[in-house]
């Protein structure tokens, strides 16, 4: 593998020897770092989940009793703590405990940003440090005899870079993207050396230069702005920037900026989209564009081509800044401009130093602001912000706590689509204030905002009741699902809210609710504090309920969450605490549990390949049972990639190949983030290949294969990132029919050169690894593939069936074990014994949870089953004993409940269907009248499609419970007109339920 690395790198990116021993050298130097940083994050990550603050009375806390009663393990489910933001004013006092939690990546595209500023990576001889020329030496030895060394400079990196980082308050949203992008800047060896500076606001607004960032900043003397400047060309300057703060209008900036200007490279790294810099300093400014005939330039040597129609300017007065914004498209603009390659004009801004009128003019437009009434204020965001923006600024205004980890968690849950840029905007909005001062050592997830006065209650007038109501419990959600997940940028406080401890900071109020359930299912500390929970509160609970029975105690329904819980179209997770509260084992009530058969399969097997299928009707689970199934083998110790193939397959139309890059692709990215080292050499090769062909055959058509030259190689991950370039292809040829063809014409007589390097350079060598690891295994699951359409692939064979029996060789000859989900139709085909004798194995079928027994007679386990599933939507947090003692608050019955089960034929999302269809027409709890009518409905839905001939098919099925034909029942099944039952004993077909009062179903 070594080998195959130095030639590359020899090959490739044209590295001396010494180059590479550098680089090598290096990469070990900053990997052992990186696990010396881990190893002492990682005990004091742990030293702090371990770590209980101890009750007011100052008492240790004491070991869970291991006994605990039935009573107080029913009322530890209803308890909550309430979850407070850590602030700088909080010690963390009284009863309660501390907790960490994953905050988002700022910087989206890190390595596309690194790969933009490759055109910096230039050496050139250093002035100083020479290197024995072994080669010129050997030669002068070989033609005179004269053994004297030769000399020659050594090659080093053409730049220094001097990063200065505006840390005014406004920068405090941010403050990790720019670590991250000083992180890529200092790692990935394209700067000889890079130092930091921090530039900050003194008392009076007047800008402050210190070395270092933060509380290292603190500690130094101010330095004047000519300390940044050297001699010669081989110095960049780079200001990280929102340009918002009161001192970017000052005549010292101005200076500053000039300086910089006249003495070699200098750019202003923008925060903000260029939308938004009306609203900062750059408004005041000329917009431009710069070009470079030399590289290393001077700023004031750039030629300038302003925007507003002006011709160039060359006042002595002009300064010009060159401005990149955080996209991996403005770093390549600006770094060839830096290069000096002709033709590439950057944008940019020109400031002029005679400005004393744009500070009065700024001064008097902050007066007039600060007059404004609160509506007014509110006015004016609502006239010049964003749609998302003003969707963001109403949640907010319904959050009780304010700080970036909650606004990160409202924008993952509530506003998917929303950006930092957004947030930006609300900050720049005027109606945020800091609860406290901010400085340049405060932490940007302890610092906490609020609304100017009466400005809250203005804009909750817009916003919605429910969307109020579901801030709390969207967070909540959020807290409940990534409990046990951290990093170190998210640290709040869990507290018991009803315990006499004493509470810092007592305005404060909670952010979000966490169950005593989810405490104890993290262990450890958690688990104690749920212990202490329940003792707490025992006395008080047996005190407001009495004697009275549990079914009188106070539960609410949540009817949003309760609807979204039912969302048909949602796949439960299992690997999420939070999906698994939903989960329910139907495996008794379907007759088998094919999950365990699997799971055995494979355990079985040991280090020789498995090749599963498995099958049932679209929407009766099996997604769900393949997730347990991840999560279970994981819980053994295989390594298991799962996905879904419809994120790469066009399922109207689909061919081996397809299936197989598929596969490398989803393999890869699991393997890549798992941080295990690929060679992927030929497969490289592979895809260089067709991407040349598509672009020869399809006009205007790019296929750019991310090059070895171009790899990830980092202290991070040192392998090729081969999923990239994988996608590179499967995008283009899901999203065009004409792509696809021709892919398939390169590909398809190479499916055997496809197969042996998805086996020796992707499996083969992550096996090996994964063994090292201590790993059990690989095992790949492959879902979706059952929605392939059943259409004709030439004259006389239908898709599944050429893939699966025709092909299906190449698809069990990947060496690592793999499970398959097949169309429903291939179980009932002629070719069921050629497919079986094709991949080792019958296909499993997964059928419908029994709402009935063959005879007719009640199924009372699946219908249990199937009412506990509603009513864990319903109550998720209540023990499934005492779950139906609520069944009031949904229905009016239990044989209302029964009937909607039998109602939906023991088909999971038809039973979700029609709770959604119940809600969306009236709240609970409902009638049978309502249960009729959406009944009637759904029936009216299936009977438009229904020819008389399938009639007469379903009433065969009605009266036989078979179904045989191949040609003939596929579609009823397909269509969900007819399930599959199992007992354990037998199978046997019936009619869907929502069929049985059909009148043609009546008529023999």
């Amino acid at each position: 593998m070594i080998e195959q690395l130095i030639t590359v790198l020899g090959e490739e990116l044209d590295l001396t020897s010494e180059e590479i021993a550098d680089f090598l050298l290096l990469t070990a130097y900053m990997r052992t770092a990186e696990a010396e940083e881990q190893q002492g994050r990682n005990i004091v990550e742990s030293s702090r989940n371990v770590s209980m603050h101890q009750p007011s009375n100052n008492q240790p806390v004491t070991q869970p009793e291991e006994d605990v009663s039935a009573d107080s393990t029913s009322i530890s489910e209803e308890l909550y703590a309430d979850v407070y933001a850590k602030s700088d004013s909080n010690e963390d006092e009284g009863s309660g405990l501390s907790i960490r939690l994953p905050d988002a990546r700022s910087l989206r595209e890190p390595l596309e940003l690194a790969r933009a500023i490759k055109p910096l990576l230039r050496r050139i001889a250093s002035g100083d440090n020479q290197e024995l020329d072994e080669e010129a030496t050997v030669q002068k030895i070989a033609d005179e005899g004269v053994w004297l060394p030769i000399f020659r400079p050594t090659l080093e990196p053409w730049l220094d870079l001097v990063l200065v980082v505006d840390e005014n308050p406004s920068m405090i949203i941010w403050q990790r993207t720019v670590q991250e992008l000083r992180r890529i800047l200092k790692r990935y060896g394209i700067f000889r050396d890079v130092t930091v500076w921090s530039l900050t606001p003194d008392s009076d607004d007047h800008p402050t230069l210190c070395p270092g960032l933060g509380a290292i900043s603190q500690q130094q003397r101010a330095r004047s702005a000519k300390e940044l400047i050297s001699p010669g060309d081989r110095q960049l300057i780079l200001l990280v920037s929102d340009c918002a703060s009161e001192f970017w209008y000052s005549a010292e900036m101005i200076s500053i900026l000039k300086l910089w200007a006249e003495s070699g490279p200098m750019a202003v790294v923008q925060m903000l989209p260029q939308w938004l810099w009306s609203r900062t300093a750059l408004r005041v400014t000329t917009k431009a564009e710069f070009s470079g005939l030399k590289p290393g330039i001077n700023n004031q040597k750039l030629t300038n081509r302003p925007l507003s129609g002006q011709s160039n300017r060359t006042a002595s007065t002009d300064i010009n800044i060159p401005i990149v914004t955080l996209e991996a498209k403005s770093f390549t603009v600006w770094a060839n401009m830096l290069v000096g390659r002709g033709g590439i004009w950057g944008p940019g801004v020109i400031f002029n130093a005679a400005r004393e009128k744009t500070q009065k003019r700024r001064m008097r437009s902050q007066k007039s602001l600060n007059n404004l009434s609160a509506a007014e204020q509110v006015q004016r965001f609502y006239l010049s912000a964003s749609p998302m923006s003003r969707r963001l600024m109403g949640l907010l205004a319904s959050a009780p706590v304010i700080n970036l980890p909650i606004i990160r968690i409202i924008q993952d849950k509530m506003l998917l689509d929303s950006k930092q840029v957004h947030v930006a905007e609300v900050f720049l909005g005027g109606l945020l204030q800091y609860r406290r001062e901010i400085t340049s050592t405060s932490k940007p997830s302890e610092v906490q905002f609020d609304f100017a006065p009466e400005v809250r209650g203005v804009l909750l007038e817009s916003v919605p009741n429910a969307k109020k109501l579901n801030v709390i419990d969207e967070v909540s959600g959020f807290i409940a699902e990534h409990s046990g997940l951290s990093l170190e940028n998210f640290a709040a406080i869990i507290r018991d809210p009803k315990a006499t401890g004493n509470v810092t900071d007592v305005d404060q109020a909670s952010f979000a609710r966490v169950t005593a359930q989810i405490l104890r299912s993290l262990g450890r500390s958690y688990a104690q504090f749920a212990s202490q929970l329940e003792k707490s509160h025992a006395g008080k609970q047996h005190h407001e309920f009495g004697n009275l029975p549990s079914n009188n105690r106070k539960y609410s329904l949540n009817l949003g969450k309760f609807f979204r819980a039912c969302n048909p179209t949602r796949t439960l997770n299992l690997a999420k605490p939070n999906d698994q509260r939903y989960y329910i084992d139907f495996s008794e009530a379907r007759g088998n549990d094919l999950v365990q058969d699997m799971k055995r399969t494979i355990g079985f097997s040991g280090n020789e390949p498995t090749c599963q299928l498995f099958t049932g009707h679209i929407g009766c689970g099996k997604s769900t049972e393949l997730s347990r199934l991840k999560r279970d083998l994981e819980a053994d110790g295989y390594h298991v990639v799962y996905f879904e193939s419809t994120e790469d397959l066009d399922m109207g139309d689909v061919d081996i190949s397809d299936i197989l890059l598929a596969i490398a692709k989803q393999i890869s990215q699991s393997l890549e983030d798992a941080k295990l080292r690929l060679t992927p050499n030929k497969f490289q090769n592979l895809l260089k290949g067709a991407a040349d062909w598509l672009t020869s055959e399809v006009t205007g058509l790019r296929v750019n294969i991310p090059q070895v030259a171009e790899a990830r190689f980092n202290a991070e991950d040192s392998s090729y990132s081969l999923s990239l370039g994988i996608s590179e292809i499967t995008t283009k040829a899901k999203s065009s029919k004409n792509v696809r063809s021709l892919l398939r014409q390169h590909l398809e007589p190479r499916s055997n050169t496809i197969l042996e390097v998805i086996n020796t350079e992707l499996i083969d060598t992550a096996k090996q690894q994964l063994v090292a690891a201590g790993k059990a295994g690989l095992v790949v699951i492959v879902d979706n593939l059952d929605r392939i359409d059943n259409k004709l692939q030439g004259q006389d064979r239908r898709q599944p069936e050429y893939l699966f029996v025709d092909q299906g060789k190449h698809l069990r000859q990947l060496r690592c074990h793999l499970v398959y989900t097949i169309p429903l139709v291939l179980s009932f085909s002629n070719e069921r014994e050629n497919l079986t004798n094709q991949f080792g194995s019958s296909p499993q079928v997964l059928p419908m949870v029994r709402t009935q027994n063959l005879d007719g007679s009640p199924c009372e386990a699946g219908l249990m089953a199937l009412r506990q599933m509603i009513l864990a939507r319903a109550f998720p947090d209540i023990p499934a004993a005492e779950r139906m003692e609520h069944l009031e608050m949904i229905f009016d019955s239990v044989e209302t409940l029964n009937q909607l089960c039998i109602a939906s034929g023991g088909h999971v999302r038809n039973l979700l269907s029609l709770i959604s269809y119940c809600l969306r027409r009236a709240d609970p709890p409902f009638t049978q009248t309502l249960l009729e009518q959406v009944i009637s409905l759904r029936l009216h839905d299936l009977t438009k499609a229904i020819e008389p001939e399938e009639w007469a098919m379903l009433r065969k099925v009605a009266q036989t419970k078979m179904a045989q034909d191949e040609g003939k029942y596929q579609t009823l099944l397909r269509s969900l007109y007819v399930f599959e039952y199992q007992d354990g004993r037998q199978t046997w077909f019936d009619v869907n339920p929502l069929l049985s009062n059909a009148q043609e179903l009546q008529t023999y």
